[in-house]
């Protein structure tokens, strides 16, 4: 008897691919992923290095804190990751990132991870600033750069999907899964994990460039949805260095930041005092005008100056403005990328003087 064919669903995004994005960064190099890894780890920023270092002290754990979303049926960008991670309640959080701890020689996560969500609020609150910095920094840029070649690793999987049956969806997707039909049993990874095919939600098959170890995961509620970020060998980390260019144009292109209009915009001394006082606390045009001692409409127009350059972030509540500081941390890096470039035309311009 033919079983009913699986509910096969293909999907692109960061969902799990951020968590082994950080796996990467943290684990020994490889061939796959050295350059990228040493380009990550010089954007993310020594700070937020340590941070991710304390967040999870052995590099596997950032696998097992992919699992930590699995409650959320539907994730389709960072915020959503993050947001999924800080709403839940905090024991199911302890118990769903306890319940996907592997066994490791050598390596004590259990005992780890136990003692890290003692106070899972604060946890997970340090879990969702590391990713949002992350994916500020590096990852966003790096994900976008992969994306097109992971887009068309997606339709490649959904044609073969349309015409795979649930015996052999398998062997032709790549995936982890034997499926016995006469048993109607679905079994995945090496593990023993196997489940009856009428238990079987949607199987999630989401095209990867950093599931090198071809890690899986699954939730188990009504029914037991199968989640395989799978990686064919064509992309990898590596690539998306490549792609974006990192190595050559280094943060001027990743944060889009231009070394030429951010030093004009601070080259004026009122614009460096503005910047100075948003560094260091947020404030408000009338604010900034009252300890500047200037007219409002000459705040307005150097904030706008600011504001062009990239340096200016709003809302930070009352109609606050503060000061990007990831753009400034780039900065250096990005000036350096531009005058010692040797890709497209060179482009000068001077000052013009005026004639007496």
């Amino acid at each position: 008897m033919r079983s009913e064919k699986l509910a096969i669903e293909v999907e692109v995004g960061p969902r799990f691919e951020i968590f082994y994005a950080l796996h990467k960064l943290f684990a020994p190099a490889t061939a796959f992923s050295d350059r990228w890894r040493k380009s990550a780890r010089a954007r993310l920023g020594a700070r937020i290095v340590s941070d991710a270092d304390e967040v999870a002290p052995h590099p596997l754990m950032w696998a097992v804190l992919a699992d930590s979303t699995l409650h959320a049926k539907r994730i389709a960008t960072v915020d959503d990751i993050v947001s999924a991670i800080e709403n839940q309640n905090a024991n199911l959080f302890r118990e769903t990132v306890l319940a996907g701890v592997p066994d490791v020689p050598g390596a004590d996560l259990p005992g780890t991870f136990s003692k890290l969500l003692r106070d899972p609020d604060e946890y997970r609150s340090k879990v969702a600033a590391v990713l949002r910095a992350f994916w500020s920094r590096v990852f966003a840029d790096d994900f976008a750069a992969v994306e097109p070649e992971l887009n068309r690793m997606a339709r490649q999987l959904r044609a073969t999907s349309a015409s795979a049956t649930t015996a052999n969806a398998g062997s032709r997707l790549g995936l982890p899964i034997r499926v016995d039909e006469e048993a109607r049993t679905l079994a995945a990874g090496r593990g023993g994990y196997a489940v009856d095919l009428s238990h079987v939600g949607r199987v999630v098959v989401l095209p990867s460039a950093f599931n090198l170890n071809r890690w899986w995961t699954k939730r188990d509620v009504e029914r037991v949805d199968l989640f395989f970020p799978v990686s064919d060998g064509t992309i990898t980390p590596n690539d998306a260095i490549a792609a974006n260019k990192v190595g050559n144009r280094g943060a001027a292109a990743s944060l889009d930041v231009q070394p030429e209009v951010v030093f004009r915009a601070l080259g004026d001394t009122t614009r460096y005092a503005i910047a100075t006082i948003l560094a260091r606390s947020p404030a408000t045009p009338t604010e900034l005008s009252r300890q500047l001692k200037v007219s409002k409409p000459t705040i307005t127009h150097h904030v706008h100056s600011l504001r062009d350059a990239g340096l200016i972030l709003e809302g930070a509540g009352g109609g606050r403005l503060s000061l990007d500081r990831s753009k400034l941390e780039k900065l250096s890096e990005a000036a350096v990328a531009a005058l010692f470039s040797t890709e497209g035309k060179l482009k000068l311009s001077k000052t013009r003087k005026k004639s007496r």
